[in-house]
This record gives C-alpha cells, structure tokens and sequence, in this order.
C-alpha cells in the first residue's frame, strides 16, 4: 500500500501521526517503512533500526503494522507539535525508532497470538488486533483466551486428523485447506523444497489452511448441522487470580467454533447469566468470534433458561434451512434438584428434536446424577490447568456429531 492510499483510508492512528509529523515527514518515513526507501532524519532513523525479522511484518498489504509504527514513532518525536521533532540529534531519532520497533515486536506477538488462537489470516489477524488494542477489551486478556484457545483447537484438530473416517472416501475434487495427509502432490514438494521462500510460502498456505488438497465424498457431500454453545457468563465464571473459569470457556468456545468452522458449519453462541444474549458466528466471520469471545454478562446461573433458549436457536436454525444442530453447554454451574427437574424438561423436550447435548463443566464437576452430566452424549470436564487433552472428548461435537440426511 503506498502512502497515498494509506492517507485516503484513513484512520485515527494514520490521521494522526500526518498530523504530528506533516505530511511529508510522514510520507518519506512512510516510504522507508513499506519500501525500503525514503529521505529525511526520521526516515533515515527509521530504515537505520529496523529489525529484520520485522521487516515483512511492517510491509504488509493491510498496512496496518507500518500504520502502528508511525503512529508510535509520531507521538514519541512530537508530543507536542513538528518542531519538537525539528530538534531532535540523530541519537535520538534513532532512540526513537528503536522503541518504536520495541512496541511493534509486542503487538506483533500479540497479532501472532490471534492469528493462531482465532484461526485468522495475518491480515485480519493484524485487523483483529487494532480493534481489540482500540476498543474496551483488555490485551493480555485476549491473548490468553487466544493462546489457550489455540492449544485447545490442535488437541482437537489432532484427533480429528488421528480418526478413521467411516464415510466413503471417494476423491470429488479438490478444495482450500490445511490437512496435510490430504495435500495435492505439487504442494507437498513445495513444502519440501529447497528453495527457502518456496517453502516458507507453501507452509505458510498450509497452516493459513489455503492450500490445494484433495476433497472427499462423505462429509462434504451429506454436510452437517450447526452447532449452538450455551456459554455460561454468569457472576462465578469471572476470572480470580489463578482460577480463570471464564478464560477456559471461552477458549473452550472458540476452539470448538473454529473447528465447527472448518467443516463449513454455523455456530450460534447463546451468553447466559440470568439474562441472555446470541452471537451468530458464520464461518469466516473473525468479528463475530472475537465479540464472542470479549462478551461477558455477570450475574446469577439460570441453565434452564439457557437450554430452551438454545433449543430455540436450533428450531430457528431449522426454519432457515440448516438443521441437525446440536447444543454444547459450557458451565461451572452446579443446580439444585428442583431446578434439576426443570432442566431435564428442557431436555427431554428438545431430544424429542432429536437434538443432542455436550456439556463442558469447567473447574466444578457437575454431579453424576444430574441431567446436563447424566443426559448428555458426552461429558468433559475442564480444570484450571496446563492439560488441555481433556478438551479432545468434544471432537464428535464440533467435528463429526451430526451428520444427518
């Protein structure tokens, strides 16, 4: 992107730093940013520092990292207006510019932390990050959900990869992915090649999951049903210290929404405290997830409202055409018996739909003889712990349930 079109998009942080800097100091600065090129003190400070491991980095086509760059740089050398800039000895210029690469290396990781924990491309990976460091929701909160959500999809992906399929493998085509048992052969070699931009280009389509692979007849062709997460937000689930209930979940939430995602599935997310609210999840749709993801309610645990709320999701699904939904809960919430009977009401009225149940407990084990635990298709239980392989017993849930003609 050159700098012409990075001025017309706009932006506060763009609009800014060509305030503080003027345009042309902005431009050149700009120009050695992006190409390697430019004139001038802090362009000249600017090339001088750069990292070469951030030197792709702050030239993608988003323009989003050169973008953070100049703003950082901006607001260090004119706090208060070009002529503090004016002053400046080459030293600090480049004092600058280093502390400036300093930040971007930090947002870089905390970029590569989304990218791998909400399944997004660099570029959106890079958006995502702008919106999460602009907007109310805290940083390392997100990138723990991203980091921990990351591992939880692998452990799941790894099974996925692991299973024998029962389905015909008949081949049907060739798709977009990122399985590598299933790879064309031209981009095997390229993975393989000893050519090292050759092969840090087909890895990276590999693990963007935008390489060609082979497309089967089975799941692809039968298609699935999407998949509702009731996802507890209640008071309890905050985070406290050590004990990160709500870290857990909605990693735990994001992972199966990724997996879901990838066989093409809808995911609808109902938040529930003593109140609710739904998320529609569409595969592809990174905002959605990461509003998922931030989205917190507080207050009481009615896991009876949350069941007939999901149930609802799964008849409104139906009626626009998608069925076979199941419904995944994700709780620390234990209930007593009466509302026990309640919920295995909810329960029994939604099998009659021939919709199935998973139920997720975090921290607290739910009790063996109560409905979410003794009726579901299967029970996983979640610690605040280093071992996320527990998170494996969902993989029919979010990869392979409901397979329904």
């Amino acid at each position: 992107m050159n700098f012409g079109e990075a001025n017309s998009r706009g932006g506060r942080m763009f609009d800014r730093a060509v305030r503080l800097l003027g345009v042309e100091t902005a431009r050149s600065t700009w120009d050695a940013l992006t190409r390697g090129t430019g004139s001038g003190p802090l362009a000249d400070a600017t090339m001088v520092t750069m990292p070469q491991e951030l030197a792709v980095t702050v030239r993608q086509p988003s323009g989003v990292p050169a973008t953070f760059f100049l703003a950082t740089i901006a607001d260090a050398t004119c706090p208060g207006s070009s002529a503090d800039l004016a002053s400046m000895s080459g030293l600090e210029l480049r004092e600058h510019a280093t502390a400036a690469w300093k930040c971007l290396a930090d947002r870089a990781a905390l970029a590569n932390d989304i990218e791998e924990g909400f399944g997004c491309d660099k570029s959106d990976a890079w958006e995502t990050t702008r919106e999460v460091t602009e907007g109310k929701w805290a940083e390392s909160k997100v990138a723990e959900i991203a980091q921990l959500a990351g591992r939880m999809y692998e452990a799941l992906r790894g099974v996925r990869l692991k299973t024998e399929d029962a389905l015909p493998q008949e081949v049907k085509g060739v798709e977009m992915g990122g399985d590598f048992s299933r790879l064309l052969a031209s981009e095997v070699a390229q993975v393989g090649s000893a050519c090292r931009a050759m092969s840090d280009l087909a890895t990276m389509r590999v693990m963007q999951r935008r390489a060609m692979q082979l497309r089967f007849a089975g799941e692809k062709e039968v298609g699935r049903g999407p998949l509702v997460i009731a996802l507890d937000e209640s008071g309890s689930m905050h985070d406290h210290g050590s004990v990160k209930r709500n870290t857990w979940a909605k990693s735990a939430a994001v992972a199966l929404t990724r997996l879901a995602h990838d066989a093409g599935r809808m995911v609808r997310v109902v938040h529930f405290s003593t109140t609710m609210t739904v998320t529609e999840c569409k595969p592809g749709d990174r905002a959605a997830v990461l509003k998922m993801a931030c989205h917190f309610l507080s207050g009481g645990t009615d896991i009876q409202s949350a069941v007939r709320c999901a149930t609802e999701q799964v008849k409104d699904l139906e009626q626009s055409g998608c069925k076979g939904a199941d419904i995944v809960v994700v709780t620390d919430g234990g209930c007593n018996s009466s509302d026990d009977v309640a919920i295995a009401v909810e329960m029994a009225k939604a099998a009659e739909r021939g919709i199935r149940f998973w139920t997720v407990a975090i921290a607290c084990e739910i009790d063996a003889s109560r409905s979410l635990r003794d009726k579901a298709a299967r029970y996983v239980h979640l610690t605040d712990t280093d071992d996320v392989g527990a998170i494996k017993g969902l993989k029919a849930a979010a990869d392979s349930a409901t397979i329904r003609r």
